[in-house]
């Protein structure tokens, strides 16, 4: 058996055999019998409008990179975008703190024929806008319900909050470098200071790093600063990104013929859930995200459909698009992506 395809199952098989574990842990085996009788027992449209709905969050992602690739001058069609987006969804859902996406949607861009120094910006400006976007979607949906939806979890506001907290320092750091480098290259010197002070003994490492990662973001900053027109043509198409996303639980609940929570407060419930565990430092947060899953859905379903629903939404959002993406990034092979002029 090929090494590469051995590595791509260990991942698959390792993911699932966690999911199996955290399901008996929290059901037992009489209650995983049932989930297939009460998954058949569902409506079975708003199970399909939730499939199309994630298909949807992908092809806004690919139609942002397609714009971006075609501001750099690289003429690349949906399709190859799609593709990146599920390589992308793959890798970051097999590393911790989905921290291989990125650097693999580069990569295959590189055997596509994408120079690497414009791959990674675009990369960080899709990530950049993303950011933005999530906080703006979170404000907008949740605002005055978090602690409603989380309930007496002290652990789960603080992973919220820490999550929210990640997400506000890269979209504050990044519009620093737009209008206000000096203050961050600033505030990094005395960050570097401190640490000197204590004997730190690693300071010079992280120094560089920190350095490297801000030259990275001002690059960035300053290319949409001299384009503006592309950032306002994408913020609207990564808001309707995380949007759709965060609306997929809303026509699981209507698969299981729940009828008393409006779109609006599911995109709450879904986005506060996803949030929450954003900021762990596994994989997908698989495991921990189904646990968190039971505690804070458990007010919208039944005891009998906890399970199913739980398996439904996390099936959609994660683990049906994961074994797409292991399979893309499997047979994927270098579709050459062709320059065209630079028209930003």
């Amino acid at each position: 058996m090929d090494i590469k395809y051995k590595k791509y199952l260990k991942n698959i098989i390792l993911i699932f055999f966690v999911l199996l574990l955290t399901f008996y842990h929290s059901f037992g085996m009489k209650e995983l019998y049932e989930i297939p009788k009460i998954i058949r027992n569902v409506q079975q449209q708003y199970i399909l409008i939730a499939i199309f709905t994630m298909f949807l969050f992908f092809l806004c992602q690919s139609i942002t990179t397609k714009r971006l690739l075609h501001a750099f001058g690289y003429k690349a069609t949906v399709v190859q975008c799609f593709r990146y987006s599920l390589i992308d969804y793959y890798f970051s859902s097999i590393t911790p703190g989905s921290s291989g996406g990125q650097p693999s949607e580069i990569y295959y861009m590189k055997k596509d024929g994408i120079a690497v120094s414009e791959s990674s910006l675009i990369m960080l400006l899709y990530n950049s806008m993303y950011h933005i976007g999530v906080i703006a979607v979170i404000f907008i949906f949740t605002l005055g319900n978090i602690r409603y939806i989380l309930g007496e979890s002290g652990i789960m506001l603080t992973l919220f909050k820490v999550g929210m907290l990640i997400q506000f320092l890269l979209a504050t750091i990044f519009f620093l470098l737009i209008f206000a480098a000096n203050i961050v290259y600033n505030i990094m010197d005395r960050i570097v200071l401190i640490l000197k002070s204590y004997e730190y003994k690693k300071v010079d490492k992280l120094e560089k790093t920190i350095k490297k990662t801000l030259v990275s973001y001002q690059t960035s900053a300053d290319w949409i600063a001299k384009n503006p027109k592309i950032f306002l043509e994408i913020i609207p198409i990564i808001l309707l990104q995380i949007t759709l996303f965060y609306s997929i639980s809303y026509w699981i609940g209507k698969a299981f013929g729940v009828e008393n929570i409006s779109l609006i407060k599911m995109i709450a419930y879904q986005g506060v859930f996803i949030m929450t565990f954003e900021s762990l430092p596994l994989p997908g947060g698989i495991g921990v995200a189904e646990t968190g899953f039971l505690r804070i859905f458990s007010r919208i379903y039944t005891k009998e459909t906890l399970a199913g629903a739980l398996l439904l939404t996390r099936g959609i959002t994660y683990y049906c698009y994961l074994l797409l993406g292991a399979f893309m990034s499997f047979l994927s092979k270098g579709q050459k992506v062709h320059r065209i002029k630079n028209i930003a």
